[in-house]
């Protein structure tokens, strides 16, 4: 089993992350925020997103929904993971 670095061992507890997400996903969440100690600040061409989350199949789920608004960067982990949730996903498309 591989083992986390402590940056992904406390993405997995629900520490509070920064990330950039586009001007379309900023709209949507301040109507529905991640979380009650979410912060959005203005930042080129989008937003700096700042919330608690769960490590979890639903934030994963989430995640994959908004790839084109939100590229995840650390954990360096879930990036791997959902990078190759995606390739298999554009596969298919790829040969069809």
């Amino acid at each position: 089993m591989k083992l986390l670095s402590k940056l992904e061992r406390l993405w997995r507890l629900g520490c509070i992350r920064p990330a950039w997400i586009n001007e379309d996903l900023g709209r949507q969440l301040r109507e529905t925020p991640l979380s009650s100690d979410m912060q959005l600040e203005p930042d080129e061409d989008g937003h700096r997103l700042t919330a608690t989350v769960q490590d979890s199949w639903q934030l994963r789920w989430w995640l994959l929904s908004q790839a084109g608004s939100i590229p995840v960067l650390e954990p360096v982990g879930l990036r791997e993971e959902l990078i190759g949730h995606l390739k298999k996903g554009l596969g298919y498309y790829l040969t069809s």
